[in-house]
């Protein structure tokens, strides 16, 4: 085959790989219970066909032949003649990877065979399966047909060889499997027409080559015709069921290497790393190879004249000289800066220069961008094998698969989404029928959304699955030991949800291939961070989870702050950086204090962990002396000690007018904190000086600092200094900051101010009864209030009575019932306060409404009785607060409420935060003949249920330390709880999904009817 021959068959391969992609995704998207799309049929039946067409150009017989007869099968569906079908589908996406196997090796695909899945197709186009067959195993691609197990490879003269236990732990580590593959030089490679290096190369693209034997160099010089047994331990994410296809093997050829289990491998010996391949195919850009060994193809329209294909070597090599450019522009503004004035001209060319440079660098920074969309592509199958293997019907979305990332990036988000795409199936969604009972379509959908936010691409993988339940990670992180049972109990949400990120850490029940080994969220965390990225979770139990990723655009050239620390310059990416916070010395004492051995910063409501640069990296701190100028040790060990003798002007930054030699007034010791972002928390950085902005050139640190802390790489600033770059996680470990220990103590601080925030305003009508005290009722209890013309009041024995919608409604006049003074004067016009009972019972009369009001309520006891609630004080007057039942049951109006006699003795335990909504519910249940337990938080709430026994819960929504949600939640999922009813106290029947019963707020008889429906049910249940 002469030069351009093959040129055009590298043309076919790269093609038909597009159009076997794409058909591999309509198919994915096809539903079985739906009408198939004309287009996508039509879309499928062109693409196999082209790829027939131009196989048969080349003479290739075997890809031929088998995409004829799949394109027979998928005319038959496109004329209707054929339905699809869950089976029907499952063996067109086996026969596809069998035609995208051969069509990548299309040298060598005449020697394979293809006749049992023809087969296979060709019953479909004789009417189908009479019965549903048992499914067979899927043909590997590219794999030969099944052959006798493979001998060992001959080992070294000491035996066999283990493989390096350093090896196992990093698989381990990064959620990977080690497979062993026993093969042989004549069959499996050179008689399918393939170099051993490009079967190496494969190898490597979907996981690692860490083992060989004999080494690749032997191999490579044995003769032709010499069928020489070898062995090779390839480590990959890729689990047992995948493996076969990914690795282009049959499954008799590979075994798997349990990790735990290190007794040797028989055969291998630790492997050299492999030679690069003497041949590489042309790959699409989308695959993202190696520098060096592959092709990338930049796409920036859909038209094949406007595209270009260059080897990504190419590319890597115009990315570091245009961050050389970047640094000489830098170093040439920097040297010409005080020349400006002097040459005519200089600040012209010099600015022409910077911006010609600046575009330059973004254009080339802009060839190694690939849309997200390349690999979401690859996570289809992968659902849908997974699905199928569990019993499950997952559909994935994904938006924005335009946004585009740095290829290297892009390298390393796979696995990490891998990851996640695996815990959303495996963890988080449900099975048909779990779903079904619980309100939700039978299908479960993973959603992946990329967009750009901050400056930063994001990243979502959400899933409308069961969520986290919370609980139940604090308690397998206290069974683990990573919490205490104290800790655990005052955890907060977003600390328990950061757990599922710990090394080791699952709440799996049973480790399977899948999942359950508590390496997969960890792997996530540690290779996002690599990329400079961060990784945060959130869920809402019973609706799903999210997961969200965000990185920078690209890793070689980022903007960042350079900052001095003790006459040194550090290089600070400001992806992290969340402001910049400048004390002056007389303001240190009152920003910053020391909780817990710590100094922190009062920032934005917030109080964060400060620490020094310098401290972080072992340096001397030192001040200079600001009469003598000499740099002296600074011995101060507490920030909050500086104190400023003399106050400047209100909002001054700059000290330098003050007089005196004080040090603490000083222009350099304005304290200079940069406030971080890593994850969920930020924390303070304490600076000597903030240089400038500069965009830097990242070059990797040298291989004897790899291993310290506290830096990311190195780059060389514009005035030819080498800075080190700064990483702020790191930073954060190696000063130990202890972020939960400081919100359990900010928690503490705030915990009355957040309750009272919490706290329900109880709205309230105030009114007069013409004598000299004044009344409230909650307006919750407040149906109407009507005018009525005193004439219109009818006497009738001993009870007055109005005419009111058609039936007599008797009035109740205070000072008949309450301990008050009489009216003083009989007004011409009366308000009647029609009170929401149940029904229409009685009206109460009032001379005046003197106004509506929103108060945190207050009410003294002391002052009560019956109909009277207690006392309040309103713009320093009291004021009674009316009972209305029992003001009703003093006046012998029967109310409408449930009857209580299921109720007399049973044990309730009440939590309300606020109050009066406490007091007044408590004494509604009291008089129902119930036992009473009143806390005023969720957390409480728990607590008394570990140590006593009660026979329903009822909760308010709306609570500090723990919510009304969050309660249900801890009671359900514990055994010795969750027998106990709980009731909410809302009138919103969507909030109170999933308890047991829910009534309004001073609400009597709803509550009542309410706790009635509960417990007799509850009764029953016990009884059965």
């Amino acid at each position: 085959m002469n030069e351009f021959d093959r040129e055009l068959l590298s043309e076919f391969v790269v093609e038909s790989s597009e159009l076997l992609e794409q058909v591999e995704a309509v198919l994915l998207g096809i539903d079985i219970d739906e009408a198939l799309v004309p287009d996508e049929i039509n879309q499928l039946f062109r693409a196999v066909h082209t790829v027939k067409g131009t196989s048969g150009f080349f003479g290739l017989k075997v890809i031929g032949s088998l995409s004829h007869v799949m394109e027979s099968v998928m005319g038959e569906l496109r004329e209707s003649r054929l339905k699809p079908s869950r089976p029907l589908i499952d063996l067109l996406l086996k026969a596809n990877d069998r035609l995208r196997s051969l069509v990548g090796e299309p040298e060598a695909s005449d020697q394979e065979d293809v006749k049992a899945i023809v087969a296979d197709l060709e019953v479909w186009l004789k009417g189908g399966p009479t019965a549903a067959p048992a499914e067979k195993p899927a043909p590997a691609p590219a794999a030969a047909a099944p052959a006798p197990a493979v001998p060992s490879a001959p080992t070294s003269s000491d035996g066999p060889i283990l493989v390096d236990e350093a090896v196992r732990k990093d698989a381990k580590r990064h959620g990977q499997h080690l497979y062993r593959l026993g093969l042989t030089l004549e069959k499996d490679i050179r008689g399918r027409k393939r170099s051993l290096a490009a079967f190496v190369k494969h190898l490597a693209s979907v996981g690692k080559v860490v083992a060989m034997q004999p080494a690749q160099e032997e191999l490579e010089a044995m003769p032709a015709g010499t069928d020489a047994p070898f062995v090779v331990v390839v480590a990959s994410v890729l689990d047992s069921t995948l493996a076969p296809m990914g690795l282009a093997l049959d499954a008799s050829r590979i075994q798997e290497i349990p990790l735990d289990d290190m007794r040797p491998v028989e055969g291998v010996a630790q492997a050299a790393p492999a030679a690069p391949p003497a041949a590489p195919k042309p790959e699409k850009a989308e695959e993202a190879a190696a520098p060096g060994s592959a092709v990338t193809e930049l796409r920036r329209s859909s038209s094949a004249s406007e595209a270009l294909r260059v080897k990504t070597s190419l590319l890597d090599r115009l990315m570091q000289m245009a961050g050389e450019l970047v640094l000489a522009r830098n170093r040439l503004l920097r040297r010409l800066d005080t020349e400006r004035d002097r040459i005519e001209g200089l600040g012209t060319l010099l600015g022409e220069l910077n911006g010609i440079t600046s575009e330059i660098q973004e254009q080339i920074m802009r060839t190694r961008l690939q849309p997200l969309g390349s690999i979401f592509g690859r996570f289809s199958r992968v659902m849908h094998d997974m699905s199928e293997k569990l019993g499950k019907s997952v559909r994935l979305d994904t938006v924005g698969g335009d946004v585009e990332l740095d290829k290297t990036l892009l390298e390393g988000l796979t696995d990490p989404l891998m990851h996640m795409i695996r815990n959303s199936i495996d963890h988080g969604i449900e099975t048909p029928d779990e779903r079904e009972m619980a309100g939700k379509p039978r299908q479960g959908t993973v959603r992946i959304r990329a967009y750009h936010e901050g400056g930063l691409v994001n990243i979502d993988v959400e899933d409308d699955g069961r969520g986290i339940n919370v609980e139940k990670v604090k308690a397998a992180a206290v069974k683990k030991g990573i919490l205490t049972d104290e800790q655990a109990e005052r955890m907060s949400e977003s600390d328990a949800l950061s757990l599922v990120f710990k090394p080791g850490f699952s709440t799996a029940a049973q480790v399977t291939d899948i999942s359950g080994r508590g390496v997969g969220m960890d792997v996530v965390r540690i290779n996002i961070e690599k990329l400079g990225g961060m990784v945060e979770i959130s869920t809402k139990l019973g609706q799903g989870s999210r997961v969200t990723i965000k990185l920078p655009l690209t890793l070689a050239i980022v903007t960042s702050l350079i900052v001095e620390v003790e006459n040194q310059r550090f290089a600070l990416p400001q992806v992290g950086l969340e402001s910049v916070v400048r004390l002056k010395p007389d303001e240190i004492a009152g920003r910053i204090e020391r909780i817990r051995d710590v100094d922190v910063l009062r920032y934005r409501d917030r109080l964060l962990p400060i620490v020094g640069l310098a401290d972080v990296l072992g340096m001397e701190r030192t001040y200079v002396d600001a009469e003598t100028g000499e740099r002296l040790p600074d011995r101060r060990e507490r920030l909050s000690d500086r104190r400023a003798k003399k106050k400047g002007a209100e909002g001054e930054l700059d000290v330098e007018q003050r007089s005196g030699a004080d040090r603490r007034s000083a222009l350099s010791n304005v304290l200079r904190i940069l406030v971080l972002r890593i994850g969920r928390n930020s924390y303070g950085l304490i600076v000597d000086r903030i240089v400038e902005n500069e965009e830097i050139v990242v070059k990797p640190l040298s291989r004897f600092l790899r291993d310290s802390m506290c830096f990311s790489g190195a780059t060389i600033l514009g005035d030819g200094t080498i800075a080190m770059i700064l990483d702020p996680v790191s930073i954060a470990q190696k000063a130990n900051l202890k972020f939960n220990d400081l919100s359990r103590e900010v928690a503490e601080e705030s915990a009355a101010e957040r309750r009272r925030a919490l706290r329900e305003k109880v709205p309230l009508i105030h009114f007069s009864n013409g004598g000299p005290e004044t009344f409230a009722l909650p307006l919750a209890q407040v149906s109407r209030v009507e005018k009525i013309a005193t004439k219109e009041v009818q006497r009738i024995g001993h009870r007055s009575y109005i005419n009111y919608r058609g039936k007599a409604l008797p009035l109740v006049q205070l000072h008949d019932y309450l301990n008050v003074a009489a009216t003083l004067e009989e007004p011409e016009e009366i308000k009647v306060i029609i009170p929401r009972l149940g029904g229409e019972l009685a009206g109460i009369v009032t001379h005046q409404v003197i106004d509506a009001r929103e108060v945190d309520l207050e009410v003294d006891d002391s002052i009560g009785g019956q109909g009277i609630m207690g006392s309040a004080i309103f713009d320093g007057e009291i004021v009674l607060v009316l009972d209305t039942y029992g003001l009703m049951e003093s006046a012998g109006v029967a109310t409408s409420k449930a009857s209580t006699s299921a109720l007399q003795g049973r044990r309730v335990l009440l939590a309300d935060d606020t109050p009066f909504m406490a007091m007044a519910t408590e004494r509604y249940l009291r008089q129902a003949g119930l036992e009473v337990h009143t806390v005023d938080d969720g957390l409480a709430a728990w607590e008394a249920l570990q140590d006593n026994e009660y026979d329903v819960v009822v909760t308010d929504l709306r609570m500090p330390e723990l919510d009304g949600n969050s309660l249900l939640s801890r009671i359900q999922s514990h055994d010795h709880t969750a027998h106990v009813p709980v009731v909410a106290l809302t009138d919103d029947a969507t909030s109170a999904e999933g308890f047991n019963a829910y009534a309004p707020k001073l609400d009597h008889a709803d509550l009542m009817a309410a706790l009635t429906a509960v417990l007799v049910e509850r009764r029953e249940e016990v009884a059965a």
